[in-house]
């Protein structure tokens, strides 16, 4: 996150309980969508084939972008998720270190409907004052480093293994897949 964001967490103190932490949550959640985007995120529009033919200098130009992205400080979800779209529709995810990646990113998707699923629970307890210290420290984490290293330091704190959580996306995909055709009858 952003070093304004950080001083402003960081003066705040420790979160208050109840229907405050609920409100302030929500208030700082949603704060770092209206950030601007990074320069590189612009050259994606010019970077879906076939106007981009793979090995072309635009493709080139493109992949190089979506590193630059994928290793800025702090790297967010939506941004690393850009990235990846960009390299997959070059046809370059097959390849070192995207492969790797991809991985990653499966596991940070299941970790994040799993958070998303445990901040819907602390919004309801906020509401009746029960507020969660740990969930408010992982959103505290998430807006001062950015999610993607709040959610590996939330399958750190778990003990997950990021593999099993990226099989376990793919054999979700694969559910969803499957059951897409049955749904189109």
């Amino acid at each position: 996150m952003t070093e304004p964001m950080q001083a402003v967490l960081t003066a705040s103190g420790p979160a208050p309980g109840g229907l405050h932490a609920t409100v302030e949550m929500l208030e700082w959640h949603y704060l770092p969508d209206a950030a601007p985007r990074t320069p590189e995120l612009l050259w994606f529009e010019h970077c879906r084939p076939p106007s981009s033919p793979t090995g072309s200098v635009r493709a080139r130009a493109c992949v190089a972008a979506a590193h630059a992205i994928w290793n800025a400080e702090p790297v967010l979800l939506m941004d690393a998720l850009s990235a990846f779209a960009v390299v997959r529709q070059l046809g370059e995810h097959n390849n070192p270190p995207w492969d790797l990646r991809e991985r990653r990113l499966d596991a940070l998707r299941i970790m994040l409907m799993r958070q998303s699923k445990s901040t819907a629970e602390f919004m309801v307890r906020g509401t009746a004052c029960q507020p969660d210290p740990v969930l408010q420290d992982f959103h505290r984490q998430w807006l001062m480093e950015g999610d993607v290293p709040a959610l590996l330091g939330e399958i750190r704190r778990q003990g997950l293994d990021e593999e099993q959580l990226a099989a376990e996306h793919r054999a979700r995909e694969a559910q969803i897949d499957a059951a897409a055709p049955a749904a189109s009858r």
